[in-house]
């Protein structure tokens, strides 16, 4: 696949362990990764350096910045950009503020791989492609 054949991938979470893992889990699906934050700040900063990544998966619970805040600025300074957003910390609340904050879509962390897959994918095709 050539990049415009798969997204273009953005990871951000605290923990190492987390991002490689769902690195893996992207990349072994055909997608291509092009960065890693460990917080919400360096999300929204990579998001605009890495030329715009079409999808952002996004852990909700950070350190310094956290997620709400990220996707928030994501969304109002890259509208092109798609943000999923991954919580250990799931709640019907949760879920609702991040769609609100502009979201794509809100999994909880211990769902598949294929979840995972199939959510950034139809993030990425949500503009047609």
């Amino acid at each position: 696949m050539t990049s415009t054949e798969t997204p273009r991938v953005l990871v951000v979470d605290d923990a190492p362990a987390i991002r490689s893992a769902l690195r893996g889990v992207l990349e072994d699906a055909g997608m291509l990764v092009v960065g890693e934050a460990p917080d919400g700040a360096q999300g929204v900063a990579m998001t605009g350096s890495l030329r715009r990544p079409d999808v952002v998966l996004m852990d909700l619970r950070m350190p310094w910045s956290d997620g709400f805040q990220a996707t928030e600025q994501i969304v109002v300074s890259y509208p092109e950009v798609q943000v999923v957003v991954l919580s250990a910390y799931e709640s019907h609340e949760s879920a609702e503020a991040v769609r609100a904050a502009g979201a794509y879509a809100f999994l909880p962390k211990d769902c598949t791989a294929d979840l995972i897959r199939d959510t950034v994918l139809a993030a990425w095709r949500r503009d047609g492609r």
